[in-house]
Parts: C-alpha cells; sequence; structure tokens
C-alpha cells in the first residue's frame, strides 16, 4: 500500500489533535509534525471541509478535533 505525502501530513496532523484537549495554533501544529506551515494550512482547510476539524478564529484561535479521538 502507498500512501502520499499529503495522506501521511495528515495523519500527523491528526494524530497530534487527538493528543490535545483544547485548540492548537496551525504553527504549533506544524513544528510538532515536522510539516511546514504552508502545507499544513493546506491540509487544515482540507481537514476542516471534509467535518473532522473545527476552526477558531481570533488572538486564542486554531483547530480542535470536531468529536473525541475514542470515535
Amino acid at each position: 500500500m502507498r500512501i502520499t505525502s499529503e495522506s501521511d501530513y495528515a495523519l500527523r496532523i491528526v494524530s497530534e489533535l487527538a493528543q490535545n484537549e483544547g485548540v492548537v495554533d496551525a504553527n504549533t501544529l506544524s513544528e510538532r509534525t515536522s510539516v511546514s506551515l504552508r502545507f499544513a494550512l493546506k491540509i487544515l482547510h482540507k481537514l476542516v471541509q471534509g467535518g473532522l476539524v473545527s476552526s477558531y478564529k481570533g488572538v486564542n484561535g486554531g483547530y480542535k478535533l470536531k468529536a473525541s479521538p475514542d470515535q
């Protein structure tokens, strides 16, 4: 089975979000997953559109899984 780089990075990002209960900003996700910020933002946008992740705007904004990691 072959996994694309984008799929690998998306799994890393979702895994990182699953380990955090609160909202995590894109810069932190990028650093923790070793994915460039630009590519992380692209992937996060797709995850939000797909309904897996919620985005929050503002000073304390960021991203959070919509469902609990158990689900």
